[in-house]
């Protein structure tokens, strides 16, 4: 999940790239090496570049060099594994980099299993609308219409905010809340009923503001609507859909799969951290996904289709879709400008027109990126397994791959809603 950075993290010194910078780079490299200076063929059934756990190796001297792109980072910051993902004029690039594990190292593939952290919003806020297309749940409606006993630390903010404001960032309460309540299926009830101690810091939708509280409020809708644990809801209605084979919640579901460990860096080196990979459950709606790079492209494939699965079933209608990357909510910066946020999707401007949809996901040991450019068919996914660096490096533009020249932009500063 995406945190503020810690006092001290943008002290003027002498810039290291973290995790987040790399992914920023890789990003940048991906768009500008892949020219999105022509339209893209249209992303549904693209051609396979890559077969099985994938090698990369098509031959292409553009996927060439974003391999080495890549390679070279990993290098410099300490990451032993990585996988990258890349949809460009139709055709799909998958493959893997290095190890999952330094002590026993198994080499990464396509579907290698990751933490995809905050990119789980994404299948919060599409199972929402999921809910909403069946008439269960209305955007605009306040929360209390399905959670009657819903509080903040604000009574007014409690009554008034609505569900869109969950998942656009502008509820307004403090949304950095990490609580364990254990391994049961009451995990997340009994988180919600915790965030009666919340303080509001804004009015709802008027502000944006990071807050992965609200994700689990939304999760916990789910969980009401349906009548089923969030997890078991999100698989019923996207995942086993989507034959996402390789995306899971629970640890205890990835049995057998290739998965990548976590890493700290001690010393300039990657060394393995079990501990890392631990997470609530409670936190499940807004970082607790696993998931595969290969499975990662599909999911961009879905959002730039037609709302069908592979087998033709409409999960989606091609206007909730596109409802969910439009309208934003209250702008702002985390880590980059944005318009503000559609339904879970970060709406990113830029210069040459075409608007950049992204949500990537922070997890201590696991970072990942998640962007894509709908006028142009294009999606880059690239999942990788360590703690790396912590400093942010050089912002880059990923529509040029050209440094805007700042450093360390502060990741949660809001901007009012005028």
């Amino acid at each position: 999940m995406n945190r503020c950075p810690r006092a001290g993290d943008t002290d003027g010194g002498p810039v290291r790239w973290s995790r987040r910078g790399f992914l920023g780079a890789a990003s940048a490299a991906g768009c500008a090496t892949l020219s999105l200076t022509t339209p893209a063929a249209q992303a549904a059934a693209p051609r396979s570049a890559v077969q099985g756990g994938g090698t990369g190796d098509t031959g292409n001297p553009l996927f060439s060099a974003l391999d080495a792109k890549i390679e070279t980072a990993m290098k410099a910051y300490a990451i032993p594994g990585a996988a990258v993902g890349v949809l460009w004029n139709g055709v799909e690039y998958v493959k893997g980099y290095g190890v999952t594990n330094v002590d026993h190292p198994v080499p990464v593939d396509g579907d290698t299993v990751f933490r995809v952290g905050s990119t789980t919003k994404t299948f919060t806020g599409t199972a929402v609308m999921r809910l909403v297309e069946q008439g269960k749940v209305e955007l605009d409606a306040p929360v209390r219409r399905y959670l009657p006993d819903f509080t903040v630390a604000d009574p007014f903010a409690a009554a008034q905010v609505t569900v869109r404001q969950l998942l656009d960032h502008s509820a307004g309460w403090l949304g950095d809340d990490y609580q364990d309540f254990g391994p049961g299926d009451d995990a997340l009830a009994r988180f919600v009923a915790s965030m009666a101690r919340l303080p509001q810091l804004n009015a709802p939708g008027k502000v944006f503001a990071y807050n992965n509280a609200a994700l689990c409020v939304a999760g916990r809708i789910i969980e009401v609507v349906t009548g089923t644990t969030y997890e078991a809801a999100v698989r019923k209605l996207i995942i086993d859909p989507l034959g996402l084979d390789h995306s899971r919640f629970s640890s205890d579901e990835i049995v057998g799969f290739d998965v990548a460990a976590s890493h700290d860096v001690v010393d300039g080196k990657a060394v393995l951290e079990p501990s890392l990979w631990l997470q609530p459950r409670s936190l499940a709606p807004t970082g607790g996904l696993m998931s595969s790079v290969r499975d990662q492209l599909s999911w961009a494939r879905f959002h730039l289709g037609d709302g069908e699965a592979p087998d033709g079933t409409r999960l989606l209608s091609r206007a909730s879709l596109q409802r969910m990357r439009s309208a934003p909510g209250p702008g702002g910066t985390l880590v980059v400008e944005l318009d503000g946020m559609g339904v879970t999707w970060m709406l990113r401007p830029t210069a040459q027109g075409p608007r950049v949809v992204q949500h990537g996901g922070t997890w201590p040991g696991q970072i990942s990126g998640f962007l894509m450019v709908p006028a142009r068919g294009f999606a880059l996914t690239l999942l990788t397994n360590s703690e790396g660096g912590t400093q942010s490096g050089t912002s880059c533009s990923p529509m040029t791959g050209r440094s805007t020249g700042s450093r360390g932009s502060p990741i949660c500063r809001p901007r009012p809603r005028s």
